[in-house]
């Protein structure tokens, strides 16, 4: 459909909207202002706008922004840098494995990866690695991101993995080894259980038995891209 953003062609996105419905709160009055209604000089008031900025330094969470773009910023550098595809063609040896078990050593990898680092951080780091290592071994890239992406959110171990372990650490009732008594078998379901059912009811739902047309590589990485095992398609465990 139609609209403003196609007067700025393509610097408008979803942050421009965003950040300009940000401005407006500073800029609007707080109170109805007397525009139609005469008054004394001397009974004029400032009406303060809706929010101001001390007000926005202090409620404003500042931590999970600077989380949310360190994560993205994250991930751009490793795309623009072209270290997501350096990554995914020197993990290509994982060619010689079955898809199951490369899904399955990945998703450990993750979960282990997660427990030291925040999900956003850790989905943004893997997604565009993983699809480049789908692309180069020729495997449906749904069938390496879901259980990975889902697998970064099973932080369980450590407090430093998600911040509702460190509000529940820190409170001083728990120490580290009882988060990870218990954590590492909750880690361990969660694997087991992700890999059952992206080889079972994923496959039949996402169809992720063939490479599809819309994943395919450019000719400038096919031509490093390791040849694939005539055994290597996607099958359920």
């Amino acid at each position: 459909m139609p609209g403003w953003g196609q007067i700025f062609n393509d610097n408008a996105s979803d942050g421009t909207v965003a950040m300009a419905m940000a401005f407006i709160l500073f800029i609007l009055p707080r109170e109805r202002p007397q525009l139609l209604c005469s008054s004394r000089v001397g009974l004029r008031k400032s009406v303060p706008p809706i929010v101001d900025w001390p007000t926005m330094q202090k409620k404003f969470p500042w931590s999970v922004a600077l989380l949310l773009a360190g994560g993205f910023a994250l991930a751009s550098g490793a795309t623009k840098s072209g270290f997501s595809v350096w990554m995914g063609n020197q993990l290509a040896f994982l060619g010689s494995l079955e898809p199951w078990l490369i899904c399955f050593v990945i998703t450990i990898v993750v979960c282990l990866f997660t427990e030291c680092s925040s999900n956003t951080a850790t989905t943004t780091l893997f997604v565009p690695i993983l699809a480049q290592l789908a692309q180069v071994l020729q495997i449906h890239p749904l069938f390496l991101l879901i259980s990975p992406v889902l697998a970064a959110s099973l932080a369980f171990m450590l407090p430093v993995a998600t911040p509702p372990n460190a509000i529940a650490f820190s409170y001083g009732h728990l120490k580290v080894l009882d988060l990870v008594k218990a954590g590492w078998v909750l880690n361990i379901i969660g694997v087991l259980v992700l890999t059952f059912f992206i080889n079972t009811f994923g496959i039949s739902y996402f169809h992720l038995n063939s490479f599809p047309d819309w994943a395919a590589l450019p000719s400038s990485i096919n031509s490093t891209a390791m040849p694939m095992n005539s055994s290597n398609t996607t099958t359920s465990i």
